[in-house]
């Protein structure tokens, strides 16, 4: 980051330090809790002891939902003054968390060092996000996911002004909101679209399989599109001997701690309120659910809907059996009891469609008494 810009945005978090940890503690106490919470144990590996990194952590408020997780938690940010806001937060809650002054362009860690690393609302107002990109994966471990919550808030911003609209917020002063705009408005991240940029950055830094969640506008930011990328590193924990697992089940996750109920509310419940991914890249395969699309080594591949359905929800389940009931219910419904032997059928389908040998299948192979399971990579 060039030394105009760092002090420019010194300056801005430093002079928000306190009401921005007001603010977000007021989250942490609402339902806006659960809504990034539910992300949280959306991508969280299933494994226990979990090492996570949160970069940018400001005052603190990821960091407390990865201790809520389960999670061992690191954070690190670059303001001296969100890290004081932050120790204070964690401390209220007798929170634990190793809390570092870092530059998220140059993680001091060694490589492999987190099975879990989460961002929200940072990569945004950074430089160079290129190399933020690449020390994440440096210091990911294998089999580890990446979660970053973000939106491309200096688009939204340019074209407000553009449009010559005074910039407002709930708790920002005119001077705070004119010294964000100030640094967002010519950084590389605001030119380009969001997140296909991202995805596309992900995979050329050797990703090996990309979730994307749209989350909607945000609250305060009229116009920007936030999302949940979810990036997963080397191998996928699937396999051959794979758990079988209902497809329209919800996979265990840990539970998350509800402050001050004497309650744990699950990840099950938060799951339940997260929108479907609406852009999936694993292996050879893309799928966008939003249009009906899957590419195949970037070729489109013509399915029905039903077809459409049966393969995204094998794909969802990649690497485990998926039941024939629940590939019913994913395609003709919960209602319908005849579709055991049209499933037999959409599967040959798909098979023709996606497969180089269709009776020796690499991608969508039987599991007989127990259903089907898809490998995006293939099997030799």
């Amino acid at each position: 980051m060039s030394e105009v810009k760092e002090r420019q945005s010194l300056e801005y978090w430093a002079g928000r330090a306190p009401e921005y940890s007001e603010l977000h503690m007021k989250s942490y106490r609402s339902d806006k809790r659960m809504r990034f919470a539910s992300q949280v144990a959306m991508s969280l590996p299933a494994e226990d002891n979990i090492k996570a990194l949160d970069i940018g952590c400001g005052s603190g408020f990821m960091t407390m939902l990865l201790i809520d997780a389960g999670c061992s938690a690191t954070g690190v940010d670059f303001s001296e003054e969100m890290l004081a806001m932050a120790r204070k937060n964690l401390a209220k809650r007798g929170y634990e968390a190793e809390l570092m002054c870092m530059n998220a362009h140059k993680l001091e860690f060694p490589d492999g060092s987190f099975d879990f690393i989460v961002s929200r609302n940072v990569t945004w107002i950074l430089e160079d996000v290129d190399a933020v990109y690449a020390e994440v994966m440096r210091v990911l471990a294998e089999g580890g996911v990446f979660l970053n919550l973000d939106a491309n808030y200096g688009k939204a911003f340019n074209e407000a002004e553009a449009r010559g609209e005074t910039p407002t917020h709930p708790t920002q002063s005119l001077e705070q909101l004119l010294m964000r705009n100030d640094i967002a408005r010519d950084l590389p991240i605001t030119l380009v679209d969001r997140p296909q940029w991202d995805i596309e950055q992900f995979w050329k830094l050797g990703a090996s399989e990309i979730r994307c969640r749209r989350l909607g506008a945000g609250q305060n930011t009229p116009g920007s599109a936030q999302f949940a990328l979810e990036v997963h590193k080397g191998r996928s924990g699937l396999g051959d001997d794979a758990n079988c697992v209902n497809a329209l089940d919800t996979p265990s996750q840990p539970v998350l701690r509800e402050e001050g109920s004497g309650a744990d509310a699950s990840a099950l419940e938060a799951r339940a309120k997260v929108m479907l991914v609406d852009y999936m890249k694993m292996g050879v395969f893309e799928f966008d659910p939003r249009k009906f699309v899957v590419r195949k080594e970037g070729v489109p591949v013509k399915l029905t809907p039903k077809e459409f359905n049966l393969l995204l929800t094998l794909a969802r389940n990649a690497g485990s059996v998926v039941s024939s009931d629940a590939l019913v219910k994913a395609a003709w419904g919960s209602e319908y009891s005849d579709g055991h032997a049209n499933v037999a059928v959409y599967v040959s389908r798909i098979r023709r469609k996606i497969e180089e040998d269709p009776k020796n299948p690499r991608y969508l192979m039987t599991r007989w008494a127990s259903g089907y399971v898809f490998f995006p990579d293939g099997r030799e």
